[in-house]
């Protein structure tokens, strides 16, 4: 078997997974809070031996923390953010990060995501007075009808984070303090632009197929090497 045929199975292989990556971003461009995820490359093996030693290697995937577009609903409960950063929620006594601003009051008066998780203030949960109404200013002051400032939303930043499903990030390195303006009554919808994640599945299966056809073509001249040996 040719050397060459691994340096196509490399390239098919990081196709594929480029595929599948843009298709998820497809399948959420609707979701609310959703970051794009973009795959990186590298070439390894570069001008080291024969032709074929050379491969590509998808080498990971990174989010694209550009701002998604505001949706005014005039919900007193939710909370789009613009610029850097992530609310808190506490899930299971880890806290978390998320951009989905979709809150709820519960009968306790605690400010939970929509499954239950609470949303952090600099200072803990939040807690709104029973009966009282609040209003939430663009550097995140949450002030109650009649008890006043009752909080802060915690929003913060990492250099490093990981997706853990549901819109939901782990901070993988320290988190610091973000200036994200906060806006009630509106929720930010995914930051995927459609139109280039469509071209971008196509370029990425034409890939592959090219790729396919290379490892077609290097098995058919093998096949004739043998015959012409025999």
């Amino acid at each position: 078997m040719s050397s060459d045929i691994y340096t196509s199975l490399s390239g098919a292989r990081a196709a594929q997974y480029q595929m599948d990556i843009v298709a998820q971003n497809i399948a959420n461009v609707s979701t609310v809070g959703y970051r794009e995820q973009r795959v990186s490359f590298e070439l390894k093996g570069a001008g080291e031996g024969v032709l074929g030693q050379s491969q590509a290697d998808a080498s990971g995937v990174t989010p694209n923390m550009a701002d998604g577009a505001v949706r005014v609903d005039n919900d007193p409960n939710h909370f789009a953010l613009q610029g850097e950063g992530f609310f808190v929620v506490d899930v299971g006594g880890e806290e978390l990060l998320t951009r989905v601003g979709q809150f709820v009051v519960d009968a306790q008066g605690i400010m939970t995501t929509a499954q239950g998780n609470p949303v952090m203030a600099s200072t803990g949960e939040i807690e709104i007075p029973n009966g009282e109404t609040f209003t939430v200013t663009n550097e995140g002051l949450i002030i109650a009808s009649e008890s006043g400032e009752v909080g802060k939303f915690d929003i913060v930043m990492a250099d490093d984070i990981s997706p853990m499903g549901g819109g939901l990030w782990r901070a993988n390195s320290g988190i610091r303090d973000a200036d994200a303006s906060v806006i009630q009554g509106a929720l930010e919808g995914s930051n995927v632009d459609s139109m280039r994640a469509m071209v971008e599945l196509i370029e990425a299966s034409r890939y592959f197929e090219a790729y396919q056809k290379t490892m077609q073509t290097s098995d058919e001249m093998d096949a004739k090497l043998i015959q012409m040996g025999g």
